[in-house]
């Protein structure tokens, strides 16, 4: 798929079912031809005198917490959120703790309302400041009760490491914003958003996987500051199992470290169900899981990195593997989905 692929789905009475991408490849782009990464746009908007220009994406939102995962590539300082269920009133706020330039960091916000809107502000103290100054407002929805109506967005196969053969930043941004203009409850990235396949396998390293993720923070963050973002896993992110080498220095650690520290993704709990597997020198791969929102089953699923050989180009290239009885997504994951799909009572289902 070229380009960038952007949907809105408003969930409501006479919806039908709905099924996305349930079948092995998530997501294929383009070839593999090497482009300079573009410039990202501006951090998203801030008020007069604010010294933050960093990126805030939430994850992991429920009926009563969201966690807002803030990246800041060259600031240093201190940082709290402020939050309330009135626009400009903030009733609630967490620990103030220390940003490090290049590390992100995740505040939770508990005790939510369930099914309402929250609004909040980011406060950041440049390091040697003796003052905090506010972001601007943002506004966010936690879990939607049965019954009520709502919008989600997707997108996929934005490619921004492949300006002028796949990407177009102006059109991304524009599409962003379009979808963000729509206020979604959340939003979907559907595979092939942070692609190494560009990079030389024979000399990648961690710095460089870790790249591709912190370009897309500026892009997610404009939408990503209200609407909670959930990551599904592509083939050109080799996120795969089949690159495990029983050391940390290969790219399927490298993607999927750098996946979980810079987006902040479920892991089982109470509102979550999902991948329980730890895997040495990542922990746990949050890769698969399922949410219900409303009327609606969410479920996530992921085949590379259960399949023992590539699901689709190896990376650096080379000959497919054309035996697809070698392509699973495990004992596991399939029966964890079908008692996922067995189990719901919810009106509509959506697997990607």
């Amino acid at each position: 798929m070229a380009g960038t692929l952007g949907s809105r789905f408003t969930i409501g009475l006479g919806l039908m079912l709905v099924i996305i991408a349930s079948l092995l490849v998530v997501s294929c782009g383009g070839g593999n031809s090497a482009t300079t990464p573009p410039t990202p746009p501006a951090p998203s908007p801030v008020v007069p005198g604010s010294a933050f220009t960093g990126s805030v994406i939430l994850g992991s939102p429920s009926s009563t917490r969201v966690v807002a995962n803030v990246y800041s590539a060259d600031q240093s300082g201190t940082v709290y959120i402020a939050w309330g269920g009135t626009s400009g009133s903030y009733t609630s706020q967490t620990s103030s703790v220390t940003l490090n330039a290049d590390q992100p960091l995740e505040l939770t916000l508990n005790n939510l309302t369930p099914d309402a809107d929250h609004f909040y502000r980011l406060y950041f103290k440049a390091k040697g400041s003796d003052s905090f100054s506010a972001s601007d407002e943002a506004r966010f929805h936690t879990a939607r009760a049965a019954g009520s109506t709502f919008t989600f967005t997707l997108q996929g196969d934005s490619h921004p490491e492949r300006e002028k053969t796949m990407f177009n930043p102006t059109l991304y941004a524009r599409t962003l914003a379009t979808a963000a203009a729509d206020q979604p409850d959340f939003h979907i990235c559907m595979g092939d958003d942070f692609s190494v396949d560009t990079l030389n396998a024979q000399t990648i390293n961690a710095s460089q996987v870790r790249g591709r993720y912190t370009l897309q923070r500026p892009w997610l963050g404009a939408i990503g500051r209200q609407a909670p973002v959930f990551l599904v896993n592509g083939n050109h992110e080799q996120a795969a199992r089949y690159l495990l080498d029983g050391t940390p220095n290969n790219v399927a650690v490298w993607a999927q470290t750098a996946r979980n520290s810079l987006y902040t993704q479920p892991a089982p709990d109470g509102f979550y169900s999902g991948n329980v597997e730890q895997v040495p020198f990542i922990g746990l791969l949050r890769n698969y899981f399922a949410w219900t929102w409303g009327d609606a089953l969410f479920v996530v699923i992921d085949p590379y990195w259960s399949s023992p050989v590539p699901v689709d180009e190896p990376l650096g290239g080379g000959t497919k593997h054309t035996n697809a009885w070698d392509f699973t997504h495990g004992d596991a994951q399939y029966q964890w989905l079908k008692q996922t799909l067995e189990q719901s009572k919810a009106k509509y289902k959506f697997v990607f």
